[in-house]
């Protein structure tokens, strides 16, 4: 497939999975008079302003832009991160700053998620050890959707490989993080399958599914290969489960053959009804079987083949399916989907720019060369925030997100009445992101430990990007370069503007050395001075 065609199929699966997630949110885990409150209508057609409330019982009502995307589209934001700017899955700053932060700012998180979010903020705590018991949420029966609605990214940067080894591989690294069920990280890769086939071939039908499922004992293999993960998360979890690995995973792989054929009724009948028999089929509004991680697999794929005509209806009709987890199914459904429907939204979606953003860096990555790599703090230095109140506190002259960076205020505050109380407010981050975070009243200033530098290469989606002078392009609009250290982009500038004198190169890979990303930031040093030195050579002759 030609580079432009596979950045536009997989913009275009991003664009459909943030919409779905958009209007499924809007409906998610309520009836038909609570939709009347959050709308003012009993069904949804298209994205548009909502009121939820946020916090808990005692938290206030806020409005919500239309658009708002869920904890489904954030963490497939902060998987999307996590991969460096070489193509490689750091699950160690995903579990340890992207999740430990994410309860400051999520929409809708699951209880899984979260209660996975507070036992990785233990300082021995680790990606593939976190078997925790939260007040009846045990890891080991976390089965749920959260993790096979962010694994996206990780399909995508790996389209052009022949083996589908390393996507396993990080989809599963992805999911143990926070699921520790066979039926969530199974799951994760049924989907992954799916969004891997939609993307190559087209939106898979029922035998392609059934196919598709029958391949999944891969992940067993996969994980046996492994050193931490066979070694130690898969000895840890027989442990903990007192059964067979193995033995699980295959029982969730005859689950999901079952369900398949129980929900792929492709009679004469019109495609909704077809939708809403399966839905009933799975059971899925059965709040033990709601949000499974294989049922919502399943139901996607069904959606998508369904509606792959018309994604619009289909978003619609899962969307308005009350009683079911409708932004899960709905942006899953859209991501497979979306490729074919192309680029092309029907309403507004929040922080578009910023999703197709991360979009552009995974099809860069997909034609295996480099991207900006996601400025994190260093883990060695990295203590997580005590509480999610204290995710967002000060950094040297603006309010500063833990792990992410500077951030902006864009609305008014919501909450904040008596002693000891927080408040809520929309942050808009350096990179393009908007959250409404929670934060203190009066936050302090955040460790520097904790801080992030804006960094211009992560905001270009390939370091290849050169001008016509051959030299880097300039910082986007409103990027501070500030950092504590010269970054990659200024030396590179320097190498450049001193006609590639030795000495200026030399120094400046010592520089970049040092730095907790020096393998990858030499490479891409060396990559980019070699582009533009032969940009300029060209230009000569």
């Amino acid at each position: 497939m030609s580079p432009d065609r596979l950045s536009e199929r997989i913009r275009a699966s991003a664009g459909w999975a943030a919409f779905g997630d958009a209007l499924g949110f809007i409906t998610e885990l309520t009836r038909a008079s609570g939709l009347r409150s959050r709308v003012g209508a009993e069904h949804v057609e298209n994205t548009a302003p909502w009121k939820r409330r946020v916090g808990g019982r005692n938290g206030p009502t806020v409005v919500l832009p239309a658009g708002t995307l869920s904890d489904d589209t954030q963490l497939r934001l902060a998987s999307s991160r996590a991969i460096r700017g070489d193509g490689t899955f750091d699950v160690e700053l995903f579990s340890k700053i992207e999740l430990t932060t994410f309860p400051a700012y999520a929409m809708g998180a699951g209880r899984g998620t979260l209660s996975a979010a507070a036992a990785l903020k233990r300082r021995g705590a680790t990606w593939f050890a976190n078997y925790f018991d939260d007040g009846g949420v045990k890891y080991i029966h976390c089965g749920g959707n959260g993790a096979a609605m962010r694994i996206h990214p990780h399909v995508w940067h790996t389209l052009n490989l022949r083996s589908a080894d390393q996507m396993v591989l990080e989809v599963i690294s992805n999911a143990v993080c926070t699921h520790g069920h066979p039926r969530g990280i199974v799951g994760a890769v049924f989907h992954a399958f799916c969004l891997r086939e939609a993307v190559r071939k087209g939106v898979p039908g029922p035998e392609t599914l059934v196919a598709l499922a029958e391949e999944l004992g891969v992940v067993s293999r996969v994980i046996s290969e492994d050193t931490k993960l066979g070694t130690l998360w898969q000895t840890q979890w027989e442990r903990e489960s007192r059964r067979s690995f193995d033995g699980a995973v295959e029982e969730v792989i005859l689950e999901i053959l079952k369900d398949l054929q129980q929900a792929a009724d492709a009679t004469s009948r019109e495609p909704a009804q077809v939708y809403r028999s399966a839905v009933d089929q799975l059971d899925a509004k059965n709040p033990k079987q709601r949000g499974s991680g294989t049922k919502t697999a399943i139901l996607a794929a069904i959606a998508a083949w369904l509606f792959e005509g018309d994604p619009l209806q289909g978003m619609q009709v899962v969307a308005n399916e009350l009683g079911t987890d409708t932004d899960s199914i709905a942006t899953m459904a859209g991501a497979l989907v979306g490729p074919r429907a192309g680029e092309s939204l029907p309403g507004p979606v929040a922080d578009l720019e910023y999703v197709m953003l991360e979009a552009d860096r995974m099809a860069v990555l997909a034609q295996r060369e480099l991207v900006g790599t996601f400025p994190y703090p260093d883990l060695l230095e990295w203590s997580s925030p005590k509480t999610a109140a204290d995710c967002v506190g000060l950094g040297e002259r603006e309010p500063h997100m833990a792990g992410l960076g500077p951030a902006e205020p864009t609305h008014e505050e919501f909450g904040g009445t008596g002693k000891g109380a927080f408040t809520w407010q929309w942050l808009g981050l350096w990179f393009g992101q908007h959250i409404l975070a929670k934060r203190r009243l009066h936050p302090k200033p955040l460790p520097s430990s904790q801080r992030v530098h804006a960094s211009r290469e992560y905001v270009t989606p390939s370091l290849w990007a050169l001008d016509k002078k051959g030299e880097i392009n300039q910082l986007p609009k409103g990027v501070d370069p500030a950092g504590s250290s010269p970054n990659l982009h200024q030396l590179t500038d320097e190498a450049i503007a001193s006609n590639f004198d030795p000495v200026v190169i030399g120094r400046a890979l010592l520089a970049l050395a040092e730095k907790s990303t020096g393998i990858e930031d030499s490479v891409a040093f060396a990559a980019i001075i070699a582009k533009a030195k032969k940009t300029r050579s060209d230009r000569g002759r």
